[in-house]
């Protein structure tokens, strides 16, 4: 994956490949770099699929016991299926990372089916509080961060 990003993003001002050094324990295999207004941001992915195996198997009764409609919609996904997982010594098997590659392609393809620019993302409020947000607040940000201007 990290050495698709690096060559396909290789000829942008905002990326750059890590180089193996002393200060840098990644190479272009396993990470790749952002260059974000503030400072290079460092990207490591190597290995996730294989990190993340846990089972999902034995969330179908969160779906039932859950009184909140997003896990009971996430949970119940067919995809966390038996008929959907891998086989493990003869067993049914669904991974966080067969999920997470699922639902990743699916994102993708939303995203290339419309004209998607630009992402912010935003605290909404100081607490980190679910469902509480502050507009006062996140318009401060907005503005702090040059969002509002850019709009214009």
């Amino acid at each position: 994956f990290c050495l698709a990003v690096n060559q396909k993003h290789q000829d942008s001002p905002f990326f750059t490949s890590p180089k193996l050094s002393k200060s840098c324990p990644v190479d272009a295999s396993s990470g790749f770099i952002v260059r974000h207004f503030a400072a290079d941001v460092l990207y490591r992915a190597g290995a996730f699929l294989e990190s993340n195996s846990d089972s999902l198997q034995s969330t179908h009764w969160l779906a039932d016991a859950s009184t909140v409609a997003v896990v009971r919609h996430l949970c119940s996904a067919p995809e966390l299926s038996s008929s959907s997982s891998t086989k493990r010594n003869g067993a049914s098997f669904g991974s966080v990372g067969q999920r997470f590659s699922a639902d990743l392609a699916e994102l993708i393809q939303t995203l290339s089916a419309g004209e998607t620019h630009f992402i912010r993302c935003m605290k909404p409020n100081l607490q980190q509080a679910p469902a509480l947000f502050h507009a006062d607040y996140v318009r401060s940000r907005l503005r702090a961060a040059g969002s509002l201007t850019a709009l214009r």
